[in-house]
């Protein structure tokens, strides 16, 4: 932590031209992110834009951290809720990573908010909270940047599973419409503070591609729970899939949805999930459980039920 620490306090100082920058609160991990380190810290002096509370999002590709950095300054700028980017470097920078500064929002997780005796006030109220983040981004007009837009090949090469992939193949649609995606919107990526949202974190996944794309995948997350455990799983079940339909509606009440690119995507995040499954890492271990469940689900979609 430390050379991570004096690694990042030299990358602040070149990029501000501030050699006499120090640290007022020494840089602390934060949990979070799968390939991402984050550090919360604050700094002495300076200038003006490096005042406050800060985190350091510290990332492993120039082209992922450039792209998350475009997208999430375009939404902020147009009034939605992301934290605010105060500075950002490639690998060239000391830390040998690209880092993304941008200031840390105080606010709690839905969940956490909602504490035990709150869930079934929270099954109630996050597809509404959630369909309505998404919608409000989905209505930010994409950045005039080169930001990478989706590459629908790209994802359709990591399927395996080969029933799957060539009833995407076979079925592959021209959408209609392009949006900003966040790609990862679930409850535990939002802050709230005083019942309002104060912030959607981590804009990793973010991309400019079909909204169908985007509501597939925050409806996959709300009906499999993955990261809750087994037994957990199956006591909130039906709740689940109680909280994806009622997402989904909400989504639809706000913006158009076509249900057949809906299904072709919730397909394509099943089978491309299960070649993740498949693979190690903190991600695959996430998925690794779900496995049948999300077989389940891809031969139910792909049956047309």
């Amino acid at each position: 932590m430390s050379e991570l620490s004096d690694a990042l306090l030299t990358t602040l100082r070149e990029l501000t031209g501030e050699p006499a920058l120090v640290y007022d609160r020494t840089p602390e991990p934060l949990a979070g992110g799968y390939s991402a380190e984050l550090l919360r810290f604050s700094i002495i002096g300076g200038p003006e834009i490096m005042r406050g509370e800060l985190v350091a999002r510290i990332l492993v590709d120039d082209g992922g951290a450039a792209c998350e950095c475009a997208i999430q300054t375009a939404v902020e700028r147009a009034g939605f809720p992301a934290p605010r980017i105060r500075f950002a470097a490639n690998s060239s920078s000391p830390l040998g990573r690209p880092v993304i500064v941008m200031d840390h929002v105080e606010g709690k997780t839905p969940l956490a908010t909602a504490g035990v005796v709150g869930l079934p006030r929270l099954f109630r109220e996050l597809p509404s909270l959630l369909a309505g983040l998404m919608a409000d981004l989905h209505a930010v007009a994409p950045p005039a940047l080169e930001v990478p837009w989706l590459d629908v090949d790209a994802m359709l090469a990591v399927v395996q599973h080969a029933t799957a992939g060539a009833w995407l193949s076979a079925r592959r649609l021209a959408f209609a419409t392009d949006v900003i995606c966040h790609g990862d919107l679930h409850g535990e990526n939002v802050l709230v503070a005083g019942g309002t949202v104060v912030a959607v974190v981590d804009w990793e996944l973010a991309s400019i591609g079909p909204p169908e794309l985007d509501v597939a995948r925050t409806a996959l997350l709300l009906g499999l729970l993955p990261g809750v455990s087994g037994f957990a799983r199956k006591v909130l079940g039906r709740s689940a899939a109680k909280t994806e339909r009622a997402f989904v509606d909400a989504y639809a009440a706000r913006r158009p949805l076509d249900r057949d690119a809906l299904r072709w995507c919730d397909a394509l995040h099943c089978a491309r999930l299960l070649a993740v499954a498949q693979r190690t890492g903190p991600v695959a271990e996430v998925w690794r459980p779900l496995a049948p469940a999300l077989t389940s689900r891809l031969v139910r979609v792909t049956a047309g039920e």
